[in-house]
């Protein structure tokens, strides 16, 4: 019990520490833009479909995919913002969630079409693979998703914290008028940080393909599970963000030790339904 215990732990923050990227992508888009981006798990599944293509049709590694995907899915959301997003700045919430919703709906229909409902997986020679810790067996693919989710979290830490580019995107979320004033161009900062958000989305599209197979409803999955991420932490809080990750991947994989399939998969919304009646501001964050 012990030992299952520990593993299930161990494992479930490892993956944690991916579901963490892709929340605080989304968070960063609602913090600087101040819109939320209900098709960020849309983009996490045409990632996973892109880098699953390339399997399939040029034998590259899903990892290896995502140096051309990562990117590519950065210049995406970039063009995303100043297309789509841009004319929204400022509108009501129910405009905004409507068109994110809209383009969502977009994504998931349109793989629906190009590659039915039927679930795609990519069979790398790691995918069963683990290594051995005294009595505990991580997998490989685990260790990876919470190797790259730490180090993309370092990075985007670095880059906001420690950069002027991060200073000024700093500025345009704590006040655009102020931060226009001292000559920061706030809309190029806010196309920077959609390109990041989706691009985190894209990474962990890539990241989590071995471990999870790719299908047109697990964009609507991970936009919900990038919701409860940072329900968790707080809504804007990046720290806040990663902790959530972590706590959702536990419970996740503990739910899906102990219990049957559905029966853990629930644990995440009795998850969510508890904090939102007594943490509704985050576990991180005070009430104002």
């Amino acid at each position: 019990m012990l030992v299952a215990i520990l593993q299930g732990l161990i494992s479930g923050a490892l993956v944690g520490g991916m579901y963490a990227t892709v929340g605080i992508g989304l968070t960063l888009v609602f913090g600087v833009v101040r819109i939320v981006n209900f098709a960020h798990g849309s983009f996490l599944m045409a990632a996973a479909y892109a880098s699953w293509l390339m399997y399939e049709r040029y034998g590259i590694d899903p990892y290896l995919s995502g140096l051309i995907l990562v990117p590519s899915f950065f210049v995406l959301g970039v063009a995303y913002y100043w297309g789509l997003m841009r004319p929204m700045v400022g509108k009501s919430l129910l405009a905004q969630s409507l068109l994110t919703i809209a383009v969502g709906y977009v994504i998931d229909n349109t793989a629906l079409g190009l590659f039915s409902s039927q679930m795609r997986v990519v069979a790398v020679p790691y995918a069963v693979a683990s290594l051995s810790i005294g009595p505990i067996a991580l997998p490989v693919t685990r260790l990876i998703a919470g190797g790259v989710g730490l180090c993309a979290t370092t990075i985007m830490y670095l880059l906001l914290w420690r950069t002027g580019m991060g200073i000024a995107v700093r500025a345009a979320a704590a006040d655009r008028p102020i931060a226009e004033a001292m000559g920061i161009n706030t809309h190029s900062a806010q196309a920077v940080v959609t390109g990041i958000g989706i691009a985190c989305a894209a990474l962990g599209g890539v990241v989590l393909l071995p471990i999870f197979a790719a299908s047109p409803s697990m964009g609507a999955d991970f936009t919900f599970l990038s919701f409860l991420i940072i329900v968790l932490g707080g809504m804007g809080s990046f720290f806040g963000a990663l902790v959530g990750g972590v706590i959702l991947g536990i419970t996740e994989n503990l739910g899906a030790t102990f219990f049957d399939g559905s029966t853990g998969h629930m644990l995440t919304f009795v998850l969510f339904v508890v904090l939102l009646v007594f943490r509704p501001y985050g576990v991180l964050v005070r009430r104002r």
